[in-house]
This record gives C-alpha cells, sequence and structure tokens, in this order.
C-alpha cells in the first residue's frame, strides 16, 4: 500500500471515532436529552393518571346511571351524585386539554350544570346527534331483578332468566 491510501484510510477512522464519540463529549447534550426524557416520562404519566381517572369517572356514570334505572338509588341523590361527578369528568378533560397544549374548542364553560355552553354549531350538532343516538340505542334498561342490560326486544334476562315482561 503507498502513502497516500494509508493517510486516507487512517483519516477516515479518525473522523468516525471523533462522530461515535462526540456525545460521550458533548455533556450539554446528553444532558438536554435525558431532561427531554425526564419531562417526557412526566407528562406520558400524568396523562395515563387523567386517562385513568376518566375511565373511572365513565364507570361511576354508567353505575349510577344503572343503579337509578333499578331504583337502587333516589332522585335527588341521582341529580346531586351525577352533577358531582360530571362536574369531575369536565375538570379531568379540561386538565387533559392543557396537558396536550390546547383549549376545548367551541365551548366557553358549564351552564346548568350538566350541558356545556357551546359557541361552536358544528359541534353541537355533534353532540346533539350522539345524544339522540344514546337514546336510540338498543339498550331497552336493565334486569329488575340482578341489574344486567337487557335490549328492547328480550322476555327474560340472560343472566337470571327473569321475566321482563
Amino acid at each position: 500500500m503507498d502513502a497516500g491510501s494509508l493517510f486516507l484510510v487512517l483519516a477516515f477512522f479518525i473522523v468516525v471515532i471523533l462522530f461515535v464519540s462526540r456525545p460521550f463529549f458533548n455533556r450539554t447534550l446528553a444532558a438536554q436529552r435525558l431532561m427531554q426524557k425526564k419531562a417526557s416520562s412526566t407528562m406520558d404519566h400524568q396523562r395515563s393518571a387523567l386517562l385513568a381517572e376518566q375511565d373511572r369517572i365513565l364507570q361511576s356514570l354508567h353505575e349510577l346511571d344503572a343503579d337509578h334505572a333499578t331504583g337502587k338509588v333516589l332522585d335527588e341523590d341521582y341529580a346531586h351524585q351525577r352533577a358531582s361527578l360530571l362536574q369531575a369528568g369536565a375538570d379531568v378533560l379540561r386538565n387533559l386539554d392543557a396537558l396536550n397544549g390546547g383549549t376545548l374548542a367551541g365551548t366557553t364553560g358549564v351552564t346548568d350544570g350538566k350541558t356545556p355552553d357551546i359557541d361552536n354549531p358544528q359541534l353541537a350538532r355533534r353532540l346533539e346527534e350522539r345524544r339522540k343516538n344514546r337514546q336510540n340505542s338498543s339498550t331497552g334498561g336493565f334486569c329488575p331483578k340482578c341489574g344486567q342490560a337487557v335490549s328492547k326486544g328480550d322476555q327474560f334476562c340472560s343472566k337470571c332468566g327473569h321475566l321482563l315482561k
């Protein structure tokens, strides 16, 4: 091998070694990456906790609605508990939205404790369609004996066999 090609290979190895070892010598870059990882981890943890709280609130609302439909919860208790759960759910959604870096599009506040005051007509229309779809769903209520959800056309409960009609 001649001297020129030897120097070229040596220069190439030096450049590769410098490129590979650069993160070890640049402590600020490594520290910045570590801080970004920690911040991302903290945000992921907060988001995960808020999503778990949202699921818990939705499950509690579902159970409260089922208990009210079966007569286990009085009307006045139902209204108070439902309003507090809806407020807690709204707070969780607000915190999730703040964590994601935005605000709720088209909402300005809660007017009657149950439905948000909506400025965006498209959002209001979508919410109204969703309410209608929920009311027109195939669920016909709950079994008075065991509380299992039953369809409108069912004559017997699928869980306990109780006569529904």
